[in-house]
This record gives structure tokens, sequence and C-alpha cells, in this order.
């Protein structure tokens, strides 16, 4: 195994003994995943803006019928936009309708481009 595995092997082994890590039910769960939405400004550089939409019909669809919500890395375009001008452009829908699923049904892993 080169340096790089190993050094990743050991990062990984580390952190699934961890106590921090959280180990979700399988048996009569639900799970909504989104991954890399990579909400921007809404202007032409964000790849988001046209799937807003889809995502605002999808988070209260799941949401109504029990389903846990888990963001899987790099909701945020933070490498071209700021994260301020972001929440402007879509606290009152995405996000709010991210929060509705509570404490108890919403996890978010963050992603090299959440940074």
């Amino acid at each position: 195994m080169g340096q790089d595995k190993q050094a990743t092997f050991k990062a990984l082994s580390s952190l699934l003994a961890s106590k921090n890590v959280k180990e979700l039910p399988l048996e009569n769960s639900k799970y909504v995943i989104f991954s890399d939405l990579h909400f921007g400004d809404g202007g032409k550089s964000d790849d988001f803006r046209d799937n807003v939409n889809a995502l605002m019909t999808a988070l209260p669809y799941y949401n109504d019928r029990g389903h846990t919500l888990i963001l899987l890395g790099d909701i945020e375009e933070l490498w071209q936009f700021d994260l301020p001008t972001i929440a402007k452009r879509y606290k009152n829908r995405s996000y709010r309708y991210m929060k509705s699923y509570g404490n108890d049904r919403f996890y978010r892993v963050f992603g090299n481009h959440d940074i």
C-alpha cells in the first residue's frame, strides 16, 4: 500500500473508531440524500440555480413522508461565492425547507467546496 493510501486508511480507521461517528439505523428508516448542490448567488455562474425548483418540490415531499434528510457534501459553492451572498439567495426557500426536517431528521456532511 502506498503512503497516501496508508495515511487515508489510518485516518478513516481513526474516524470510524471515534465517538463522533453516528450510525444511522437501516431497518424501518427512510433517507433522502442530496450531494453536490453547489448553491451560488443565483447568477449565471450558479450551477444550482436551474435546479432550485426540483429541490423545492423534493424537500417537502420527502419530509411529509418521514424521510431523514442527508446532505452529502458541497452544498454551498464557497470556492466561487461568499456565504452571506449564498444565504441571501437561498435562505427563504432551500435553507428553510431543509431546517423543517428538524435536528432529529437532518444531517450534513461537509465537502471540500463547503470549506
